[in-house]
């Protein structure tokens, strides 16, 4: 398995989007100013691929280092700057969708980084539940379903999926930062 960030010149790629709304005279469509994202190339995607299959053993998940972050709205005054249109197209900030995420995470703080034969290609390692305590945490979990003990779910699911935890507070932060900026409105 292998996680992606942004394959550029692919369908639904953000910069195929800005070229567009730059050829229509814009605007130029962001959704926050602190918006960060990770780009590859196609070769790259395809060569990460590749290279997973050889290296790639049963659930391990491969990750290209893929530099540094790009930020969409500094990405979104290049592609204007380049098409020689200036200051004749503007950027309009249309806010964060529902689930939508700032920042782009290639792998949790729960998982590590670990080398592998190929430079700029690593894989991904989770902590593993022990698998004696699985059959318990799914008896737990359907007792706490059954009771519709919402907090008991969460803590369960947490406990088997470590990222549930993560991706519960990044929306709760999408959600405060979403009702600050309205305010300021």
């Amino acid at each position: 398995t292998v996680r992606f960030g942004n394959v550029l010149g692919s369908a639904g790629s953000v910069v195929p989007l800005f070229e567009q709304q730059i050829a229509q005279g814009g605007p130029v469509t962001v959704t926050d100013e602190k918006m960060e994202r990770y780009f590859m190339t196609i070769e790259e995607a395809c060569q990460l691929i590749l290279q997973s299959l050889v290296l790639g053993k049963d659930n391990e998940i491969l990750v290209l280092d893929m530099g540094k972050p790009v930020k969409i709205k500094s990405l979104a005054e290049r592609m204007i700057a380049l098409s020689g249109k200036g200051k004749d197209i503007k950027i309009s900030i249309t806010g964060l969708r529902t689930g939508e995420k700032l920042y782009e995470e290639l792998h949790y703080d729960i998982e590590n980084l670990e080398p592998t034969k190929i430079p700029k290609i690593s894989g991904v390692k989770k902590a593993q539940i022990q698998n004696n305590q699985l059959p318990e945490l799914i008896q737990q979990g359907h007792q706490a379903a059954l009771k519709f003990e919402q907090a008991e779910i969460k803590k369960i699911l947490s406990q088997l999926v470590p990222e549930f935890k993560g991706h519960e507070l990044r929306l709760l932060q999408t959600q405060k930062l979403r009702q600050s900026s309205e305010v300021k409105k």
